[in-house]
């Protein structure tokens, strides 16, 4: 496996098609996985139009044959706490057989290296708090809780 920048001719329908597993994890009970899925693929082909590669950036993981195998996409945020300028993962995304191999480290790491060059002062991320495996990995890194949304269902 290799990691290579994202290339809108190429790779766009694999990475819109891959997006859906952004919904295959434990999910709030209010929230249908086939649906989340759906809109996953939808706002990522949103997101693929608005690509600023000036503020952005969308790395592929590629396999040997050159079919996208995960993906990471970071963006320019600015820090509610500091207003300084920071690096936002706004989707970081592995297909099934690239799982439990270490590339999403790999891609965090890629991740922390451009945010290091851009001047930023920190990475930020919003996770779901059903999805274990992901705060593990985030945890692992170094990552560490700084806010909570909470909801209560009203129906």
């Amino acid at each position: 496996m290799r990691i290579r920048e994202y290339r809108a001719d190429i790779d766009r329908e694999a990475v819109i098609a891959l997006s859906e597993r952004l919904a295959d994890f434990e999910l709030p009970a209010r929230v249908v996985r086939k649906e989340l899925g759906k809109k996953q693929m939808e706002w990522m082909a949103e997101d693929l139009d608005k690509l600023n590669e000036a503020v952005s950036r969308l790395v592929v993981l590629v396999n040997t044959d050159e079919e996208i195998s995960g993906f990471l996409e970071l963006q320019e945020e600015v820090d509610w706490l500091t207003s300084q300028k920071q690096a936002y993962l706004s989707r970081i995304c592995l297909a099934k057989d690239a799982t439990g191999k270490g590339y999403a480290k790999k891609l965090m790491l890629l991740a922390e290296e451009w945010a290091i060059t851009q001047g930023y002062t920190g990475i930020s991320l919003m996770v779901v708090a059903t999805n274990e495996h992901a705060i593990d990995v985030y945890r692992s890194l170094g990552y560490e809780v700084e806010t909570m949304k909470m909801r209560k269902d009203l129906r």
